[in-house]
């Protein structure tokens, strides 16, 4: 019985360490794709609006 704790305990914290991992990476390339979306966005109202009107 206390084999069989031992593996959920770890079974757990494994599982817990994969998910923070995976939410770092995910939150990385979240950033980086916004950062992207922001230049793409100034460079399409600099084409439209060369004027700048805001």
């Amino acid at each position: 019985m206390k084999k069989l704790y031992v593996l959920i305990v770890a079974a757990i914290l494994l599982l817990t360490l994969v998910n923070s991992s995976l939410g770092k990476m995910e939150t990385q390339q979240y950033s980086q794709q916004a950062e992207n979306s922001g230049n793409q966005y100034t460079l399409y109202r600099m084409m439209v609006d060369p004027g700048g009107g805001g």
